[in-house]
């Protein structure tokens, strides 16, 4: 009995023994992971702002216009009085996301309505992705608006301000490289070809024509200019417009071409106001051009009331 127990005890011991080596070497053998940041996901950032993931996702083909890339509500709404708001600019080059952000940026606290840009879908579209808006983009350019949009054709959107009260928007780009010498300028104005025909009407009694033109805009040439290069004249495509029953924002908002030349693009000597916007059935308030960050153009803001 006395040597059974003595065999049990010695037993014990020796795996007791192995049990505290084993583990102790175990521990031993462990090494930590070293301590990483998980990188933040786009996922993760969509979700927690609330954002519609599909519609985030979605991306339009760029194939067939327009395009509505909607990922709010639209349901912005003004009252009758109110004054309406837009921010009109040229994309002459490709820009990332942190050159979209930079121009942003320096709209500041304008905070338009619309915000109307011309140039290819396919960077216009960046623009709607970074501010998270809606947008109707079209071939030549896009609007991106808050409110509820009714209808649209090939290059214009119609936009509910109110239950009583819609303003059609139309975008175009048929905007030239400025040259930066003189004599080529005016060479080419002069071999110009009409490269459009006004719209006689727009889809509501109230509509804006936002065009990126090729030639510069009514009543900008005077026989007193400023600019050594101009001669007093017209040009056919203004005109156009004008004859068409459509009216000038800048022209309308300011005193002559040559006290408020209004120029959105620069080019040596050269320097023309190309973003040019018509209007019908609505009344302006004022107009202006500001620098954009990261951009040599310049953009014009304007305001409007609706009766």
């Amino acid at each position: 009995m006395k040597r059974a127990l003595l065999v049990a005890m010695a037993i014990l011991l020796v795996l007791s023994s192995c049990a505290v080596y084993r583990v102790g070497q175990g521990k031993s053998q462990i090494n930590e992971p070293e301590k990483v940041t998980v990188p933040e996901t786009r996922y993760r950032v969509i979700v927690e702002q609330g954002l519609d993931v599909k519609k985030y996702l979605t991306n339009p083909t760029f194939t067939s216009f327009p395009y509505y890339y909607d990922i709010e509500d639209g349901n912005a709404v003004k009252g009758d009085n109110d004054i309406l708001s837009a921010v009109f600019f040229h994309l002459e080059d490709k820009m990332d996301e942190s050159e979209v952000r930079n121009v942003i940026s320096s709209i500041g606290n304008l905070n338009p309505d619309f915000m109307i840009i011309t140039g290819p879908a396919e960077d216009t579209f960046v623009f709607a992705r970074v501010l998270k808006k809606n947008a109707l983009l079209f071939e030549k350019g896009a609007v991106i608006s808050s409110f509820n949009l009714s209808g649209s054709d090939s290059d214009e959107g119609l936009f509910e301000i109110n239950s009583r009260k819609s303003v059609s928007i139309a975008v175009n780009d048929i905007s030239s490289p400025l040259p930066e010498n003189p004599d080529e300028y005016l060479s080419f104005l002069e071999g110009k070809e009409k490269s459009m025909d006004a719209p006689s009407r727009g889809l509501s009694s109230a509509a804006i024509y936002a065009l990126s033109s090729d030639e510069p805009g009514f009543g900008d040439w005077t026989s007193f200019t400023g600019f050594g290069y101009r001669n007093a004249r017209t040009f056919p495509l203004a005109n156009d417009f004008v004859t068409k029953g459509w009216k000038d924002i800048w022209r309308e908002s300011h005193y002559n071409g040559d006290t408020d030349s209004g120029c959105t693009r620069e080019n040596g000597k050269i320097a023309e106001r190309l973003e040019q916007v018509y209007f019908k059935g609505m009344m302006p308030v004022k107009s202006l051009t500001f620098d954009l960050v990261g951009k040599t153009g310049k953009a014009l803001y304007f305001e409007f009331m609706l009766p």
